[in-house]
């Protein structure tokens, strides 16, 4: 993000002013295959059994049993060079994807004398016909987030504070900012939505079911924060979850000329 002087203070010097977040991202897989038994243009079966037994799952309200009788060493194997998942019920226990947005920048920046306030978005879709579902996390690859890489800022010196929730752990309802700070934070959007960063449509985080837009504002930490999850599948639409940035400098802080970055990593986890 590039912060500077305003031309209404100094006429003859102006800092162009635009923000840049990078967005990585990292998939976790549980599995990976390279080849399928059996496809055609409308379906792929990955792989196949032969074995005895009638059924493959019962349950009740208390337990679930997936079973398979008929197979010989079947389970997992692992050694230095190799995976084994063995029989039928070791086979795919799921694949997922996560999309990949493009980095994100402001359309304009932050008067370095006299503050202001910008915001822009990322999504990411997930999509996994893991039996159990998925997590989604993100996380910075810094503390704090958002850091000076070129311009009038000082390298390794100047920072943008990572947003400060009024009480540690849970998100603000209300984007808060004292004159005197700058900061940078978050707050995620989407279906899948964890509870901490649902709301009650009024004043409260972490209560309720509401996902009320530009509500329950929090900071990047350097390791993963849980935003979203599900516990079935979704696969072939995915699940989008929206990623809404917004930095800040106070009216009373002054923020060195210069171009500041934040780096955000995305995973997504099958279960």
């Amino acid at each position: 993000m590039e912060v500077g002087q305003d031309k209404n203070k100094y006429s003859k010097k102006a800092w162009l002013l635009g923000t840049i977040l990078a967005a990585a991202f990292v998939v976790a897989l549980p599995l990976v295959y390279v080849s399928a038994a059996m496809t055609s243009a409308s379906y792929k079966i990955p792989s196949d059994s032969v074995n005895a037994g009638s059924d493959d799952r019962i349950s009740s309200a208390t337990y679930k049993l997936d079973f398979t009788s008929g197979e010989i060493s079947s389970g997992k194997a692992t050694g230095a060079s190799y995976n084994i998942h063995a029989g039928y019920q070791q086979m795919q226990p799921g694949t997922i994807t996560l999309s990949a947005p493009g980095d994100v920048t402001f359309s304009a920046g932050l008067g370095g004398v006299t503050g202001g306030q910008k915001e822009d978005t990322a999504v990411w879709t997930v999509t996994t016909d893991g039996d159990a579902g998925y997590e989604f996390y993100v996380k910075s690859s810094t503390d704090p987030s958002m850091q000076c890489v070129s311009g009038g800022c000082e390298v390794g010196v100047d920072t943008i504070a990572d947003y400060g929730p009024a009480v540690g752990g849970t998100p603000d309802y209300d984007w808060s900012v004292a004159s005197s700070d700058a900061e940078f934070g978050f707050t995620p959007e989407g279906t899948d939505l964890i509870a901490k960063y649902l709301d009650n449509a009024s004043s409260t985080c972490n209560t309720s079911s509401n996902d009320t837009s530009s509500r329950c504002w929090h900071d990047f930490d350097t390791s993963n924060e849980k935003v979203a999850s599900a516990t079935t599948p979704n696969h072939p639409s995915g699940t989008a979850t929206t990623i809404r940035l917004r930095v800040e400098s106070g009216s009373s802080h002054i923020t060195p000329g210069g171009t500041y970055q934040a780096t955000v990593t995305a995973t997504a986890t099958a279960l």
